[in-house]
């Protein structure tokens, strides 16, 4: 009789190569730890060196001074709605910071002054926080903007249209108030309105410098990026208002910090720039011209915000995207008095960045 048997051997792996999946998920955890370090060692290097030309000296040339030759807007820089010249006086200011604002935008400036620009000091280093306003519409507008601004003395306002095509002389307007009126400050902040922003995290990161502190150009780098030639686009730029097939390399002007030097030298570098309408990479511009590279950290979001998570917020410097109602939420579970570990935060960054990229 005849027995037929089947037998089914189940190859088990081989020593090596539980070695080798067990490296590559070490490696992996690595990676996702160590993201940050990664993206901003390797994809955006800071190798260029801050060198000042001759003609942007103010040794040399010391006539290049408060918008005397400045752009056409120099008119409009040089004139105040709202001064508030005094706004420094008194401090020995550390990272003096404006919010751009709109001049109707009257409730989310109280929400941020209640939440994030509610301090005034990170160990030991002052803060001084001002919003910067166009021109109103209306009179009526007007007027509340000069009780908003007798009680809390908190807004700066040129004297030009607030519009979109009107950012780049807003950013200029408040390069020229630092070097009048705060030309002490070590640090100057740009940080749009809808904006959520750490200043634990990102004056702490300031602090750790020391007195290297010169040459600083920080935010978020877009890189290598084209100008949009379709006419129908917020952001169309045509061939005669720039040639050229891509921008310099820019921070995201959603937030960026200047440190004391590169923020006087690019208010004078506007000088011999012709205007441009995008605020952001005009900055690029600038910076170039004085051959200032921008430093990337991956701890501001730029356009997209970082999807939420605790830890991440107490460990980033600045996320882009939130409406009014949303910044108390976010506010009152970052400000809650309760650290996250070392370990928390790196994992937290993980998760909030996958999620961010994801969707």
């Amino acid at each position: 009789m005849k027995i037929g048997t089947s037998c089914v051997y189940k190859k088990k792996p081989s020593r090596y190569l539980k070695l080798l999946l067990g490296f590559g998920v070490v490696l992996f955890l690595l990676i996702l730890l160590e993201l940050d370090f990664i993206e901003e060692f390797c994809c955006f290097p800071n190798w260029a060196i801050a060198v000042t030309p001759n003609w942007l000296d103010p040794e040399q040339d010391p006539n290049v001074r408060l918008g005397k030759d400045s752009p056409s807007s120099a008119k409009a820089l040089e004139n105040y709605l709202i001064p508030n010249e005094k706004a420094c006086q008194g401090h020995q200011v550390f990272l003096l910071t404006f919010v751009v604002s709109k001049p109707n935008s009257f409730k989310r400036r109280e929400v941020i002054r209640k939440t994030w620009a509610s301090m005034r000091e990170v160990g030991g280093c002052p803060l001084v926080i001002l919003f910067a306003l166009g021109q109103a519409n209306s009179s009526e507008v007007q007027q509340e903007i000069g009780q908003e601004s007798a009680r809390h003395r908190d807004l700066v306002q040129g004297n030009f249209h607030d519009s979109y095509q009107n950012l780049t002389l807003k950013t200029l307007m408040i390069l020229h108030w630092k070097d009048a009126f705060c030309a002490e400050a070590k640090f100057l902040l740009k940080v749009d309105h809808d904006v959520f922003l750490n200043f634990h995290s990102l004056t702490e990161h300031l602090a750790s410098l020391g007195e290297d502190r010169s040459g600083l150009y920080l935010g978020r780098i877009h890189w290598h990026v084209a100008p949009i030639r379709d006419p129908t686009s917020k952001y169309y730029i045509s061939e005669f208002a720039y040639p050229l097939e891509v921008f310099p390399n820019y921070c995201s002007g959603t937030a960026y910090v200047l440190s004391q030097d590169v923020a006087r030298r690019i208010y004078l570098a506007s000088f011999q720039t012709p205007f441009f309408v995008l605020e952001d990479v005009y900055v690029g511009m600038c910076a170039k011209k004085i051959g200032v590279s921008p430093t990337h950290t991956s701890m501001m979001s730029g356009g997209p915000r970082f999807y939420f998570n605790r830890c991440c917020y107490k460990a980033i410097f600045a996320s882009h995207g939130f409406e009014t109602s949303e910044l108390e939420a976010v506010w009152h579970v970052v400000a809650d008095g309760q650290d996250c570990s070392a370990l928390a935060r790196k994992l937290g960054l993980m998760v909030c960045k996958l999620l961010t990229r994801l969707f």
